[in-house]
């Protein structure tokens, strides 16, 4: 596939579209450590003997795609979580954690197997059930059968704060991080991300993995409210596509 790319050299144009941005916001829906870094490199260029005093150094840059949220071809797919390398005590310190905030209910169908249909069917469930509150499907742990976990009525979410309409910020800060800390563990060495949630289901069916959480996509509404009021979601809580 062609890509055609346009150099705007006029300097007015380039002064209407930097007056244009100048009073709006850009979300860093990904890359925002690569952004960071690039800040940093300018701020190090800037304080050295020559500097970036010219508007045209490489290092007053950054490159970017900008694309509007209400732009038909963008797509927000959820990043799905997977476990594996715990021990015993752990997996049940964690089973134990889920069954206090959440809901479990089995799903149809076996355990986690190699039908990649099942997968589908465990994410529809999800779907399903997330409209009316937040859902996570569950595989594993040691070959048990998918479950469907529902945040339990009693839970007060709105205590966490604003973070906790996201099942990813909930699962990592109010399950994985609290219960694998008592256990001596962090969370980073046992935790992948995974956006294909067939994957995720066959990784614990081929045994390389011990438990995978599936989501439902992140609202860009939800999104939008968040980001906006300067909080950071976690890592790979959307996979925003293309």
């Amino acid at each position: 596939q062609e890509l055609t790319l346009w150099a705007i050299a006029a300097r007015e144009l380039r002064e209407a579209v930097g007056k244009f941005f100048a009073q709006r916001v850009v979300y860093l829906a990904d890359g925002h450590h690569r952004y960071e870094a690039a800040l940093k490199f300018r701020d190090i260029q800037s304080s050295r003997a020559a500097g970036l005093a010219h508007p045209d150094a490489a290092g007053n840059f950054v490159m970017m795609t900008l694309i509007g949220f209400d732009d038909a071809g963008l797509m927000v797919l959820p990043y799905h979580r997977v476990l594996g390398g715990l021990a015993a005590p752990a997996v049940t310190q964690l089973r134990k954690r889920l069954h206090q905030l959440f809901e479990v209910r089995p799903v149809a169908g076996a355990g986690p197997d190699r039908d990649r249909g099942g997968a589908e069917g465990l994410l529809e469930q999800v779907a399903h059930y997330g409209k009316e509150r937040q859902a996570i499907g569950l595989v594993g742990p040691e070959g048990e059968r998918r479950r469907l976990l529902t945040l339990r009525p009693e839970v007060d979410r709105d205590s966490w704060g604003p973070l906790a309409v996201s099942e990813a910020w909930i699962l990592e800060e109010q399950v994985l991080k609290p219960v694998l800390s008592r256990c001596g563990i962090g969370m980073e060495e046992h935790l992948s991300y995974v956006h294909d949630h067939h994957l995720a289901v066959e990784q614990v069916a081929s045994g390389q993995r011990q438990m995978a959480f599936l989501f439902n996509p992140l609202p860009m509404a939800q999104f939008e409210a968040v980001v906006g009021e300067g909080r950071r979601l976690p890592p790979k809580s959307t996979f925003f596509y293309p």
